[in-house]
């Protein structure tokens, strides 16, 4: 934490997965009666209302599911249900870095497929170091996990090695699908999120000493959230190394969330660059929000869609 504030002026984002962040995650995923679309229960509807065209890509029989980084395991529910109603539910396997997001996941599913228990398995692990083997899989990359990877590119080169033949990497993440940028290179922001402030919270950084921004740069494709403050802050942080003392200073800013925000020529060429054919991309609900589906060796597809609800 200590280098990358001192290197970066950035908080791990991996960090705000683990612990409190887990339930602060799930408080931004789950309904809130709204009648609006958020942007991530769009994300989870792209799974649930596409089960048919999925299926048309796989060959028939029971489909198992790898869900890599479940989250809360609300993209999976709507996957799964559909999976049952058709009778091709093969089984369900979850990897997660962070226990406490795992062990949600395992509730949610356990307490929604009582029945399918037996056939749902949760490994807390790091799937960028490991993939388990099989074929004519429904492997799953939601909610953005392949743009929150530190180097995307090397991650779906990983995944590539290990899918089998007929698997199908399945990508939930945001777009830009309409050929702008969502903000200008700097403005100023509305409250952080929870989920973003938490990293403030946990360097016990008082929301009265920062002003809260967020922005896109086009020089890396990202969209930002961030903190500039407004009064020095030292910090004394604990580490492997002992005791290190973090100066902050009156005007930086610290980086809380950032993410790839690619076109689809941009995922394509990414997809393409790691081995990967495409052969769906679906908008979703919230215009930002897609599913790409993307193999090294699809079969039963009838060509490349890419189509808007």
């Amino acid at each position: 934490m200590a280098d990358a504030l001192i290197q970066r002026r950035e908080f791990p984002q991996e960090l705000t997965f683990l612990g409190d962040g887990a339930e602060l995650w799930r408080a931004v995923t789950e309904d809130t009666g709204s009648t609006r679309f958020s942007r991530p229960r769009a994300s989870d509807l792209l799974l649930e209302e596409h089960v048919p065209q999925l299926l048309g890509l796989l060959p028939p029989g029971p489909v198992p599911v790898l869900d890599l980084g479940p989250g809360t395991g609300r993209p999976a529910e709507g996957l799964l249900t559909g999976l049952l109603a058709a009778g091709r539910f093969g089984g369900y396997h979850a990897i997660d870095i962070s226990p406490e997001l795992l062990a949600m996941t395992a509730a949610r599913l356990s307490r929604a497929f009582p029945a399918e228990a037996g056939r749902m398995t949760f490994t807390h692990g790091d799937f960028r170091e490991t993939v388990p083997a099989g074929g004519a899989r429904l492997v799953l990359l939601t909610g953005g996990t392949l743009f929150n990877a530190a180097d995307p590119g090397l991650l779906l080169r990983h995944l590539a090695a290990h899918l089998g033949p007929g698997d199908l990497l399945v990508i939930t993440a945001r777009f830009d699908t309409l050929g702008r940028a969502p903000f200008r290179a700097i403005e100023a922001a509305p409250p952080l999120p929870p989920s973003h402030r938490l990293g403030l919270d946990l360097l016990n950084i008082d929301p009265d000493w920062y002003d809260p921004e967020r922005g896109f740069d086009p020089a890396r494709h990202e969209v930002w959230s961030g903190a500039r403050l407004n009064r020095p802050v030292t910090l004394h942080l604990d580490g492997a190394h002992g005791r290190r003392a973090v100066d902050l200073h009156t005007g930086d800013l610290l980086r809380l969330y950032w993410q790839l925000f690619l076109d689809r020529t941009a995922v394509d060429a990414l997809l393409h660059g790691a081995g990967l054919r495409t052969s769906l991309f679906q908008i979703g609900r919230v215009s930002d929000v897609a599913m790409i589906v993307s193999s090294s060796d699809i079969t039963g597809t009838q060509g490349t869609n890419m189509t808007k609800r």
